[in-house]
């Protein structure tokens, strides 16, 4: 087994633009890894994650300068960035066919 240390995980070789980052909910959610996907974001190109209930506060609407969100909808901890996302267009909740606001 290799052990990797997030705080110098480079993750440009994984995540490439255009890519839909399915992220673990709830307690199974990676946060580590979660967190440095939204720090290393501006050097990984536009990519999609898929959001769902979780308990951390990761994705926030700043974010979304190089993320689009799919969800369906904010659950716990993650409501109100859900709800803001949602808000400024910057989410596509699953079940409708377009993103409020004006589209990325």
């Amino acid at each position: 087994m290799v052990e990797l240390d997030a705080r110098t995980l480079d993750l440009a070789g994984i995540v490439r633009p255009g890519d839909t980052v399915f992220r673990g909910h709830g307690t199974s959610e990676p946060v580590v890894l979660s967190e440095a996907r939204m720090r290393q974001r501006a050097g990984l190109g536009r990519f999609q994650v898929f959001l769902g209930p979780t308990f951390s506060t990761t994705p926030q609407p700043i974010h979304a300068d190089h993320i689009d969100f799919l969800s369906y909808r904010g659950i716990g901890a993650n409501q109100a960035p859900h709800e803001q996302l949602e808000r400024e267009g910057h989410a596509l909740i699953a079940g409708t066919s377009q993103p409020k606001g004006t589209p990325r």
